[in-house]
């Protein structure tokens, strides 16, 4: 809706009228006047005179303008007002309207003026406005400024069309008054001379504004809401806000804000309409200078201009200093944050707020291009091929840590994809390690997709970038991740440097059961067995107690003497367990500071009465159970010995062979205690383990026993032949 005039132009006006005159050529103005066009303090940045309760206010454009006196033309004492966004603004007071301001030109030419609203004929404005703005289409030289002033009473008001966010007033045509309503817009930028231009972004767009009532609430790093009356431009293909002229009805309520929203990705993602005149970053682009304050951002095809102005620009920003570039003619990897402005109708340029050249890392673990030849997998669960221990770039150490009993971290070559991940398993983790004397400070992590949403056990993670100042970090993840790239930052190490835990030492296992969760732990480990392997985690026992290790691969059937050092936990997240005060299961999560010999020995479980070993300190030990019966179907088995004690039987590591038939009764059966759902279970340890007697309470000999051995009924080795059934061999015998 553009302004409605009551068809007053077409009629005469016959209200009382009256007159208000700027003189810039008496003595009234002298105070803001220089000598020469060279002085400075003859310069007009943002200022506001008043008249009768008439205001004017000057603002400065492409360059300052000036109260001065100009010998050139015999212009004498006058207003100079230099072309290109300079801007005069005159409001009537309270009550009142213009209806007509005539300037009177210093010297000969064209006034150079154009208003935004009513017209110009010659050097005389006509309209009906409470405001009007007049901007300068080339230089003018102002001697004075006779405003007509008449009642508001007889004249109409102007009509605003409303707009609800940024977006629907961009939409307007160029001309419209808009009833404009901000809700939380962030002011991200003010033009360099501080009060001529300034950015604002909403959710749902953005736009340059040209409002100099209420500057003081129009700051940067703020969020502002209210109404604001505003008239549409455009220039050079920018949306623009000017300021109507019913300014005081405008109300804005301002806060402080940390930072803006920002729009991310390469110059070609954010280089489109819907993000003019919002933040955006660009990251690991080249850029060219092409003087002081200004260049090219590229990347690959992709180039835009980069306009850093000077301190006096009134439509750039300023922000960085004449030291922005280091070599003074390019800058590789380049992270830019900047307003998105437009240059023209057909190309955009960025107004930086931030610019730097990110350093080269000090190590990369390129996962992506593989340039280490590092061994790879072509099929995940693969535990095989691509199975990550340790790899080292540049002196950083990365450590793959197995949490996930099922999977291990792999290098997984995607064939589809025809690139090469880090696979990091659902509740895996790994470690980075500085080199001696230094200290990791920033860890860039590529990701195949999706976010890097790891914990840190030091520093912060934002953005994919993790910050810190330590000597190792552990990342550890709760879903199955990719990752395509590591880029590490390192520094020298100093007093605040984040240095581990140090380990607590204890003499055997039934010692590291009995510490505290979550300290750092160095077990010695004296003729240590490992008992068995599900999946990553190796039941391991001494003759105090028992345990579970993970991070480390182990061998069944080895004793184990040395040390592992880790951190001690309860989890109470495996699936199986179901009672967490009962269902405990002690891992020790191992590091690569772990030193131990491994020599082959023979799997026998102790002996134990089924009373005796349904305990926590037995939960990885080897044991057996003699003369029991067996019953049950499904899975679930039932122990049951001769005094009628039970203890539950399970396949849970999938020892047994496909079809196995569990017998009836065993002299004796071997395997690892285990705590699994509700209750205690013995899992065993393979078929020959289980060692089955016949229907008539006869043990049945295998082949490779010796013939000679004599046993009674109950399968129990006798040192001879005895009174009643004896088997020698494969046959009964009996003595009398």
């Amino acid at each position: 809706m553009i302004l409605v005039l009551f068809a007053l132009l077409a009629q005469p006006f016959t209200a009382s009228a009256e007159d208000v005159v700027f003189d810039f050529t008496t003595e009234g103005l002298r105070g803001y006047m220089g000598t020469t066009l060279n002085d400075a303090q003859s310069y007009v940045i943002n200022e506001t005179w008043t008249v009768d309760g008439v205001a004017m206010q000057v603002t400065s454009g492409a360059a300052p303008s000036r109260v001065t006196n100009v010998s050139s033309g015999n212009r004498g004492n006058c207003l100079v007002m230099y072309m290109q966004y300079t801007t005069m603004t005159i409001k009537a007071p309270q009550g009142k309207l213009i209806t007509k301001v005539v300037f009177e030109q210093a010297g000969s030419g064209n006034l150079g003026m154009s208003a935004a609203n009513g017209q110009i004929d010659d050097h005389t404005w006509t309209g009906i406005a409470t405001g009007v703005r007049f901007s300068v289409d080339a230089t003018a030289y102002i001697a004075k400024a006779t405003v007509t002033l008449a009642e508001l009473s007889d004249m109409a008001e102007l009509s605003y069309t409303e707009c609800a966010n940024i977006a629907a007033f961009n939409a307007l045509e160029p001309g419209t008054y808009a009833k404009l309503t901000l809700k939380d817009a962030e002011v991200i930028g003010k033009s360099a001379d501080g009060a001529t231009t300034v950015w604002v972004q909403d959710a749902t767009g953005g736009c340059w504004i040209q409002y100099t009532s209420l500057n003081d609430k129009l700051n940067e790093k703020s969020k502002v809401s209210g109404t604001v009356y505003v008239v549409r431009r455009t220039a050079s293909a920018n949306p623009q806000m000017k300021e109507s002229e019913d300014t005081p009805k405008s109300e804005l309520t301002a806060t402080a804000i940390a930072d803006y929203t920002t729009v991310e990705g390469s110059i070609a993602e954010v280089n489109v309409a819907a993000n003019l005149n919002k933040v955006v970053k660009i990251t690991g682009a080249t850029f060219v200078a092409t003087s002081a304050t200004a260049g090219t951002l590229q990347m690959g095809d992709d180039k835009i201009d980069v306009n850093n102005g000077t301190a006096t620009a009134n439509q750039q920003l300023h922000k960085i200093d004449a030291t922005w570039v280091k070599d003074e003619t390019r800058m590789e990897n380049v992270t830019i944050v900047a307003i998105l402005v437009a240059k023209s109708a057909s190309a955009n340029q960025l107004l930086p707020l931030s610019m730097e050249e990110v350093t080269a890392a000090d190590a990369t673990f390129d996962f992506q291009n593989n340039p280490e030849n590092w061994p790879t997998s072509k099929a995940l669960f693969d535990d095989d091929n691509g199975v990550v221990n340790t790899l080292t770039v540049n002196g950083v150490v990365l450590t793959s840590i197995q949490n996930n009993e099922w999977n291990a971290n792999l290098l997984y070559e995607n064939e589809d994809a025809a690139t090469t991940v880090l696979r990091v398993a659902k509740e895996n983790a790994f470690k980075l390690t500085a080199p001696e004397g230094k200290a990791l400070v920033s860890v860039s992590v590529t990701m195949a997709s999706g976010s890097f949403d790891f914990t840190a056990s030091t520093g912060e993670i934002a953005d994919n970038v993790w910050t810190g100042n330590a000597s190792e970090v552990t990342f550890t993840t709760t879903a199955n991740r990719s990752i395509s790239k590591i880029d590490v930052m390192l520094a020298d190490e100093n007093a605040e440097t984040v240095k581990p835990a140090v380990a607590i030492e204890v003499a055997d296992i039934a010692a590291f059961n009995a510490t505290e969760d979550g300290k750092m732990v160095k077990v010695t480990l004296t003729n240590a067995r490992v008992n068995a392997v599900n999946g990553g985690s190796y039941y391991v026992e001494d003759a105090t107690g028992a345990t579970v290790v993970k991070g480390v691969q182990l061998t069944p059937g080895t004793v184990l003497n040395g040390y592992i050092v880790g951190t001690k936990s309860t989890d109470n997240n495996i699936d199986f367990m179901n009672d967490p005060a009962l269902a405990v299961e002690y891992q020790l999560t191992a590091t690569d500071a772990s030193t131990f010999t491994a020599t082959e020995t023979t799997l026998e479980g102790t002996v134990m009465a089924m009373t005796e070993a349904a305990a926590q300190a037995n939960y990885g030990r080897l044991i057996t159970f003699e003369n029991v019966t067996i019953s049950g179907g499904g899975q679930n088995k039932t122990l049951t010995d001769t005094d009628g004690h039970t203890f539950k039987a399970r396949d849970y590591m999938g020892t047994l062979p496909a079809g196995y038939t569990w017998p009836a009764s065993a002299s004796k059966i071997t395997g690892v205690v285990i705590y699994y759902m509700t209750g205690w279970f013995l899992m065993p340890l393979s078929a020959d383990a289980i060692v089955a007697t016949d229907a008539q309470g006869v043990r049945s000999v295998r082949s490779t026993d010796n013939d000679e051995a004599v046993y009674n009924l109950n399968g129990v080795v006798l040192s001879r032949q005895t009174k009643g059934v004896n088997i020698v061999g494969s046959k009964k015998v009996f003595v009398k």
